[in-house]
């Protein structure tokens, strides 16, 4: 449903990364833009203008909404993300626009013959997509691996506020080695399936490759803070999550 007419200016700067991708439902192709002096900048600036529209709810992708392009504008602690989805431009600032990009013309003019790598078998795993208005599309996240529980290795979970605390026990009777707990995920049930839910985007985040061994007995904790829990769907078919360390 339209409402209110909005303009976005997107912010566009020197010495920014551009990334632009086109998903054609298969594959993926992306490129990359640095805007290094004025002319990039003016450019992308250009080519996209103020993106204007009406804003619109209880929006979901079409059963054939290919192809998908996507937009990231690279920031000092977080980064502009925005998908442009059957005549729709959704961003992480909260946007949902119906509105008219020549996405295609913009991908003409911008990325040079060449230059895109063709043919990753890669999704857009991008919460504004996967997540709408309280509801997962499993069209854009990944299935879950189908390795089983170690049953010797029970794992607890506490929820306080907005923090998923977890902590495991090494019950097996032999030493575990492990990473640390920027390795866990979290993972939601969708009709028989479970996937990994995607990381909220434009935030940046990193994790350390650290080495860890867990001796029989022992227990490591770690959690998830500042969870956006009120954002999780309602409905019971997809209210169930688990939160996934592999050892």
């Amino acid at each position: 449903m339209a409402e209110k007419e909005i303009t976005l200016e997107l912010p566009f700067a020197l010495q920014q990364t551009v990334t632009l991708s086109r998903y054609d439902g298969e594959t993926v192709s992306s490129a990359h833009i640095y805007a290094s002096a004025w002319p990039e900048k003016t450019a992308l600036e250009t080519a996209f203008g103020p993106i204007q529209g009406s804003a619109v709810t209880n929006w979901t992708a079409l059963e054939n909404p290919w192809p998908i392009y996507t937009l990231r504008i690279g920031g000092t602690e977080s980064d502009y993300v925005a998908a442009y989805c059957g005549g729709i431009w959704l961003d992480n600032r909260g946007n949902a626009l119906q509105t008219a990009v020549d996405f295609p013309a913009i991908w003409n003019r911008l990325v040079r013959e060449g230059e895109t790598p063709e043919g990753l078998p890669l999704l857009p795993r991008l919460r504004i997509l996967a997540l709408r208005d309280g509801r997962w599309d499993p069209r854009f996240m990944a299935v879950s691996g189908p390795e089983a529980a170690l049953e010797d290795v029970p794992m607890a979970l506490t929820v306080s506020g907005g923090t998923l605390s977890w902590k495991i026990t090494n019950r097996s009777g032999q030493s575990l080695s492990h990473g640390n707990g920027g390795f866990a995920a979290l993972e939601v049930l969708l009709d028989g399936a479970w996937y990994s839910v995607p990381r909220l985007d434009g935030p940046h985040w990193g994790v350390t490759l650290e080495g860890h061994s867990l001796s029989p007995g022992k227990d490591f904790s770690s959690g998830f803070p500042g969870l956006p829990m009120p954002a999780c769907p309602t409905e019971p078919t997809a209210s169930h999550f688990r939160c996934m360390f592999r050892p």
